[in-house]
């Protein structure tokens, strides 16, 4: 199960975020643990908020309050071994909407 924490601390851990510039069309098909509970196929219509050190910022495609930090685990920078969720957020409140707003606008 992913941990769930705070818009500020969820964001902090992730460390530094630029927008999203990698291709991950050869990682579609395979699934990732997502905030919401449940499984999901990373996808074209999969949303990245950004990303980071070989991961990225994920929202939820059936739930859109619900966001997941997901490292992308290699061996050797070669073979992908798969998707590992590291923690998640849950937009509850105006000021944590405001927060990825802000998140963004600086990334663009």
């Amino acid at each position: 199960m992913v941990t769930l924490l705070p818009m500020d601390k969820f964001i902090f851990s992730f460390g530094r975020m630029k927008r999203v510039g990698m291709d991950l069309s050869i990682y579609y098909g395979h699934e990732f643990e997502c905030a919401c509970g449940f499984n999901h196929e990373l996808d074209d219509n999969t949303e990245l908020l950004c990303q980071g050190f070989w991961k990225v910022m994920a929202v939820c495609p059936d739930r859109q309050d619900h966001i997941t930090a997901i490292k992308i685990r290699m061996f050797l920078m070669v073979k992908f071994l798969g998707f590992k969720s590291i923690n998640g957020a849950r937009i509850c409140a105006e000021d944590d909407l405001q927060m990825v707003k802000i998140m963004l606008h600086y990334l663009r």
